[in-house]
C-alpha cells in the first residue's frame, strides 16, 4: 500500500507528465516531500524542470500543455472559458504549468474526479508492481509505454480491468526499457494513445494494451521482426490489417500462441491459397539474398506450388555502375535457393527470365524481372535486399519509416540531392553525383547499403532523433574519440568514434552479427563508457567501412548483439569523419 507522500507524488507524474512514477522518482520526491511537511509547494518547481520535462514540452505553449493536462486527467480537452483563464495565468507569470496540473486535479468534481481517481489508482498500482518484481523501467521510450497505461483507463473500468492493464504495461515498459527500439517501431508515443480513440481501442482498451504488449514481447525476440514491423507501419497498420471480424481478443490469443511472425502469416493473409490441381499458376517471383552473400531466394506469390525447380535461361544484369552490362553468374539451383559460385561482388544486380524458365507442379510462371543488392566486399559482408522499386535520383528524395517498400535510390552523375531512406535496408548508388545521405533515426534494425560513396562529394547527415541521441552535449557537433594503437578506448565524454577493424564485419544472420561483434570488441574498448551512454562507431577498412550505434546497457565492458545496430554499410568508398556531419538537435534524455 502507498503512503500519503507516495500517492502525491504519483498524482504529479499522472498530471503532469500522463504517467506512473518510476520506483526510483517516486522515492527520491516522497522523500523530499516529506522532508518539507507535505508541502507539495517546495517540489513543484524543480520537478517540472526535470530533463524529462524539457524534453517531452521543452516547445509546446501554454495552451497545449494545459490541454495535455486535462486530456490526461479527465479524457477530455479543457473548455474554452478554463482554457482561457489558465493561459492567462501563466501568460501573467501568476501561475506556472506546474501551478495548473496541481489545481486542476485537486479541483476535479463529479465524473472527471472520478475518472482521475482511477488513472491515480492504476498508476499507484504500476509503480508499486514495477518495484516489487524489479521490473525495468526507464529511458524516454519507456515513458512513452508507460502513458498507454494511463490513456487505457476509462469510467467503466473495473478493478480487474485495472490488474490486467498493470501487468500489460509492465510488460511494455520492460521491453522498451531493455530494447527501446521495438516500442520506437511499434509507433511514437501520440500514435500509440491514438489508437484508442478507434473502434477497435475504444471499445476494448484493455486488449489493445495487451496486444501491444504482446507485440513488443515478440519483436524484442527478432531484430529481422523488428525491421518488418517498423517498415509496415507499426500497430496503426497491423490494427488496420486485421481482417474483417477479428477482434483484439482474437489478436491477443494469437499473439500469445505463435508469435509476432505466426500471428502475421495466420491473419494478415500472408500463407499462400491452395491451387486446384490441373491449373496453371502464372504469377510474380521475387528474390533476395539469403544470410549468405553467395545464395539467393525465391519468394513466390500466393497461389503458386513451386520451388525453382529447372531454372534456365536466367539473365543478370549489373544496374549499379549503369552500363547496364550483362553478368556471367556461376549459379547451381537446390529447392528455392540459386547458390552462386561465389559470393557476389557488393552491387545492386537485375535478373530476368522468360516465361518457361521455371516450371510448377500445375503449369508455369509468367516472364518477369525483379531487382536484388548485396554481396561481398572486402571483409564487410552485406544481407543481401530485396528491391522492390528502383528510383532515378535528380532532386530531394524523403522516405517515411513506415514505407514498406525496399528501394534503391540511384544518383545521376550531376545531380546534388539530399535522400532521406526512411526505415533502413535500402540501397543507395552513386554515380558521379554529390549526395547527402540523411539518417534520422537509430531505432532500425537492418541497415542501409550505400554503394560508390565519394568521400570527397557525399556525406552522412545525423538528423533529429539521430543527431539529438548522439550529440550528448547538443553543440551540433560530433564529438570524435581519438584513436591511438592497440585498442581505441572511449569514455563518457566520446560521442564517436573511427577505428580500423582487421576482420570480417557482418550483417544479416547470427554468425554475421557474432562476427561484427568479434571485430568490434577486438578494436575498441568501451570499460569506461557510462552506462546508458551512446556512442557512434565508423568501422574501416582498406575495402570498405561500417556505421554502428552503439547503446551501453548493460555495462559490461563488451558490445553485446542488443546494444548494437547497423546504420550503413559501404563498399566502393569509404566514409570518414569529416563526411559524417550533425544536424544541431536538443539531446534526449536517456
Amino acid at each position: 500500500m502507498t503512503t500519503s507522500h507516495n500517492s502525491t507524488v504519483n498524482s504529479l507524474y499522472l498530471a503532469f507528465y500522463g504517467r506512473p512514477a518510476d520506483p526510483e522518482g517516486l522515492k527520491f520526491w516522497a522523500e523530499q516531500l516529506s522532508k518539507a511537511g507535505g508541502d507539495v509547494d517546495s517540489i513543484k518547481s524543480f520537478f517540472a524542470d526535470s530533463d524529462e520535462a524539457r524534453a517531452r514540452f521543452g516547445t509546446d505553449t501554454a495552451s497545449e500543455r494545459i490541454t495535455e493536462i486535462y486530456q490526461q486527467l479527465f479524457n477530455r480537452n479543457p473548455d474554452a472559458q478554463g482554457l482561457k483563464f489558465w493561459s492567462d495565468a501563466i501568460a501573467n507569470g501568476h501561475a506556472t504549468v506546474a501551478d495548473v496540473a496541481i489545481a486542476v486535479l485537486g479541483g476535479a468534481q463529479g465524473t472527471d474526479a472520478s475518472l482521475s481517481t482511477l488513472r491515480l489508482e492504476a498508476a499507484d498500482t504500476f509503480t508499486a508492481q514495477v518495484e516489487a518484481s524489479g521490473g525495468a523501467y526507464r529511458g524516454l521510450a519507456a515513458v512513452e509505454a508507460a502513458r498507454v497505461l494511463v490513456r487505457a483507463v476509462t469510467m467503466n473500468a473495473n478493478k480487474s480491468d485495472i490488474a490486467a492493464l498493470v501487468k500489460a504495461t509492465a510488460v511494455l515498459t520492460e521491453v522498451a526499457s531493455k530494447t527501446p527500439e521495438v516500442v520506437s517501431a511499434m509507433g511514437s508515443g501520440s500514435e500509440l494513445l491514438d489508437l484508442f480513440d478507434t473502434a477497435q481501442g475504444s471499445t476494448d482498451p484493455v486488449s489493445l494494451v495487451q496486444s501491444m504488449a504482446e507485440v513488443a514481447r515478440s519483436a524484442a525476440e527478432s531484430p529481422n521482426t523488428v525491421a518488418a514491423l517498423m517498415r509496415g507501419g507499426g500497430m496503426p497498420q497491423l490494427l488496420k490489417s486485421l481482417p474483417e471480424g477479428t477482434t483484439l481478443k482474437d489478436l491477443v490469443g494469437q499473439l500469445g500462441k505463435g508469435g509476432l511472425k505466426a500471428t502475421l502469416d495466420n491473419m494478415m493473409g500472408n500463407k499462400p491459397d491452395p491451387v486446384e490441381p490441373g491449373t496453371d499458376a502464372a504469377v510474380t517471383l521475387e528474390f533476395d539474398l539469403a544470410n549468405s552473400p553467395a545464395t539467393l531466394v525465391l519468394k513466390a506469390a500466393a497461389g503458386s506450388v513451386t520451388g525453382l525447380g529447372n531454372a534456365t535461361t536466367l539473365v543478370f544484369e549489373d544496374k549499379a555502375s549503369g552500363s547496364g552490362d550483362a553478368l556471367a553468374l556461376d549459379y547451381t539451383v537446390t529447392g528455392d535457393q540459386l547458390v552462386f559460385a561465389a559470393p557476389l561482388e557488393a552491387g545492386l544486380y537485375g535478373i530476368s527470365w522468360k516465361d518457361d524458365t521455371f516450371t510448377t507442379a500445375t503449369g508455369h510462371l509468367a516472364a518477369g524481372s525483379a531487382t536484388f543488392a548485396g554481396g561481398h566486399e572486402g571483409v564487410f559482408a552485406m544481407e543481401g535486399f530485396a528491391i522492390e522499386k528502383v528510383t532515378t535520383v535528380t532532386s530531394d528524395v524523403a522516405r517515411a519509416a513506415a514505407d514498406d517498400v525496399n528501394e534503391a535510390f540511384i544518383g545521376s552523375a550531376t545531380a546534388t540531392v539530399r535522400i532521406g531512406t526512411g526505415g533502413g535496408q535500402d540501397v543507395v548508388v552513386d554515380q558521379g553525383g554529390t549526395l547527402a545521405i540523411v539518417v534520422d533515426s537509430l531505432a532500425s534494425a537492418a541497415p542501409d547499403l550505400i554503394l560508390g560513396f565519394d568521400t570527397g562529394n557525399d556525406t552522412i547527415v545525423l538528423e533529429g532523433q539521430a543527431a539529438s541521441v548522439i550529440d550528448d552535449n547538443a553543440d551540433g557537433k560530433l564529438g570524435w574519440a581519438s584513436s591511438g594503437t592497440g585498442k581505441t578506448t572511449v569514455d563518457g565524454t566520446s560521442e564517436a568514434v573511427a577505428i580500423a577493424v582487421g576482420s570480417a564485419v557482418g550483417v544479416g544472420s547470427e554468425a554475421g552479427i557474432e562476427q561484427s561483434l568479434q571485430a568490434l570488441n577486438g578494436a575498441l574498448d568501451v570499460t569506461k563508457l557510462a552506462l546508458q551512454d551512446e556512442l557512434l562507431i565508423l568501422a574501416t577498412s582498406d575495402s570498405g567501412a561500417a556505421l554502428f550505434a552503439y547503446v551501453n546497457k548493460d555495462d559490461n565492458g563488451v558490445i553485446d548483439a542488443a546494444e548494437l545496430t547497423a546504420i550503413a554499410m559501404f563498399a566502393d568508398g569509404a566514409a570518414g569523419q569529416l563526411d559524417i556531419v550533425l544536424v544541431g538537435a536538443p539531446a534526449v534524455p536517456a
